[in-house]
């Protein structure tokens, strides 16, 4: 299974309804009742996120040996939670703050899991062109 898609599918997703959700419950105000019984789902889906990350991650240092996709998620992660809390509790952040911190957050997660992805493919080639012209056994 290929994790860095996987990661990038989900990383879309939560930037997307990052973006949307404030939208939708401005011009759908009975939304943000409903919206409030999800908090639990939101919490597992970033759950869920960091699983698929460290996966990822985790397969792509096998091959290619670089910190950057880690540090990027972990950036990401860390700024998503933190912000997270600070919003769930009210703490200084508007609704348009939190849509910027959330994108950010999840924009450095997106190329997280682009750069491990490259990284990783890269790896694989420069291994397999090794292995064709016998240099390495």
């Amino acid at each position: 299974m290929n994790w860095d898609k996987v990661g990038s599918m989900l990383s879309g997703i939560c930037i997307v309804h990052c973006i949307l959700l404030p939208l939708a419950i401005v011009f759908f105000p009975f939304l943000s009742v409903a919206l409030a019984q999800g908090e639990s789902i939101e919490w597992a889906f970033i759950g869920f996120s960091i699983v698929v990350a460290v996966f990822a991650m985790l397969q792509g240092y096998i091959y290619h040996k670089k910190p950057i996709p880690y540090i990027l998620a972990a950036i990401g992660f860390g700024t998503f939670i933190a912000a997270k809390m600070a919003s769930d509790r009210a703490l200084f952040f508007s609704v348009f703050t939190s849509v910027i911190v959330y994108v950010a957050a999840g924009g450095s997660i997106l190329l997280a899991h682009y750069l491990n992805h490259k990284f990783m493919h890269s790896a694989k080639c420069a291994c397999e062109h090794q292995h064709e012209d016998g240099k390495i056994s």
